[in-house]
């Protein structure tokens, strides 16, 4: 697993962790694929956040995606008990965001114990999630 050891103060440097030790990149540009923070097992454990805080650059703060969402008045007795944890083959999701754009999909979902995820979900979470937040539903 490789992280983000921390900037040597010398010159500017980039020090990696890796399997073998630590490894000193000087380069004109860098491009960073570090993950959010929701797999700590995995090593996506967003502990690159105050390093790059702290360095001045501007993180904008982790935001849930890929993601379910629960339905807030939970499911029926009835579809609960006989269709939790089913799939919903061939189906649209359709919603219009906060700014009014039309978001539409066709997929797969999965109702859980308490709401949808899934792959269709999964796809629309991050529009889904902004408009939640922007127009509390």
């Amino acid at each position: 697993m490789c992280g983000i050891a921390g900037w040597l103060v010398e010159g500017g440097a980039l020090r990696f962790a890796i399997p073998q030790g630590e490894m000193t990149v000087d380069a004109d540009a860098v491009v960073l694929a570090l993950g959010g923070g929701s797999w700590a097992k995995l090593g996506s454990d967003g502990a690159w956040v105050p390093l790059l805080a702290q360095r001045g650059v501007e993180v904008v703060p982790l935001l849930p995606s890929n993601c379910g969402f629960d339905v807030a008045s939970g499911w029926s007795e009835h579809l609960h008990t006989r269709f939790a944890g089913q799939p919903l083959k061939t189906v649209a999701l359709r919603f219009t965001d906060a700014a009014g754009h039309l978001h539409e999909r066709k997929g797969e979902l999965m109702l859980s114990d308490t709401g949808i995820e899934g792959s269709l979900v999964y796809a629309l979470s991050a529009p889904l999630r902004d408009t939640i937040a922007a127009q509390g539903r």
